[in-house]
């Protein structure tokens, strides 16, 4: 069965996917999880929302955002583990499950904000 998605990033970039239902809904479910999407008018449209998008209650709130943070004051400038930033992050207040922490990072290393090293026990993220 063929489906059609049509989705409008915040800039204004519309996205046309068309193939195979489990496909396009692959795509969909990849894009949710490390895009923040908006619906752009289609009626063939399927709804995708980033979770932190419905979470932020303000500028900076954003897991992303509180990594950005940190960064900034030079804690990249060593490799570190993803429970290294979760344990610096709780130091802030700001308490997270490792699993909320993966998404943004890769995401932030797709990006080019972070580098991701492979070491003898998991990756560790340092600036690029």
């Amino acid at each position: 069965m063929s489906m059609e998605a049509k989705i409008k990033l915040p800039d204004g970039t519309t996205i046309d996917i068309q193939g195979k239902e489990k496909d396009v809904r692959a795509i969909l479910l990849a894009l949710k999880t490390t895009t923040p999407l908006v619906p752009a008018t289609s009626p063939k449209l399927e709804t995708v929302s980033h979770p932190s998008a419905t979470m932020k209650t303000g500028s900076g709130n954003t897991v992303r955002s509180r990594i950005e943070a940190i960064k900034g004051r030079g804690f990249f400038s060593q490799g570190r583990s993803i429970s290294d930033i979760r344990d610096e992050l709780k130091k802030m207040g700001h308490t997270y499950p490792i699993t909320h922490l993966s998404g943004p990072l890769l995401r932030m290393v797709q990006l080019g904000v972070l580098r991701r090293l492979e070491g003898p026990k998991g990756w560790h993220y340092v600036n690029p």
